[in-house]
């Protein structure tokens, strides 16, 4: 818990040194900024980075939507090959829920979903909270440990059965 929010205030931190330096140099980029306080011939560095970090934070962003969305699809009752078939996840994600919110010119009308996001964050927030402070995941005798391994054990399982199975359809 507080090392995340250690990470928030150095992150702000850092946005915060980012507005300051483009202000201070009259920039409007940060890599016009680098260019005119260290070294015009390396200010593509610093233009490489800004563009493979928003791609880095994307990818990261998709990998944690899809495992959302093959549990709520498994939750859903929908038949393993489906869930578990990551390109397919994938593209229904994209297809389906991603492609046409990005297609919407006015997002006003995500307003309320955006505070009720906010909410549920703030809700796992403090369920997580809570557990960190009755050390209910503490190893190695929590409250839930053996609830995680025994899960961890059956998951790991059926998806080696699963896989298994298909390759073997697919020989």
């Amino acid at each position: 818990g507080g090392l995340v929010g250690l990470m928030a205030l150095w992150s702000a931190y850092n946005f915060y040194i980012v507005g300051e330096t483009c202000k201070l140099t009259d920039s409007e980029t940060l890599g016009e900024a680098w260019s005119k306080t260290v070294s015009p011939s390396t200010s593509w560095i610093i233009q490489s980075v800004v563009t493979i970090a928003p791609m880095v934070g994307c990818l990261a962003n998709t990998i944690v939507l899809t495992d959302v969305l093959t549990l709520a699809l498994r939750v859903a009752g929908l038949p393993s090959a489906v869930y578990l078939n990551r390109p397919f996840v994938i593209a229904l994600l994209t297809g389906a829920i991603l492609y046409p919110v990005c297609s919407v010119k006015d997002l006003s009308g995500l307003k309320s979903t955006s505070v009720l996001g906010l909410t549920g964050q703030f809700a796992a927030m403090c369920a997580l909270g809570k557990r960190l402070w009755d050390r209910s995941y503490a190893l190695p005798a929590g409250k839930y440990v053996a609830a995680v391994a025994a899960t961890a054990a059956s998951t790991s399982r059926k998806t080696a059965t699963v896989v298994a199975a298909a390759a073997t359809n697919s020989l």
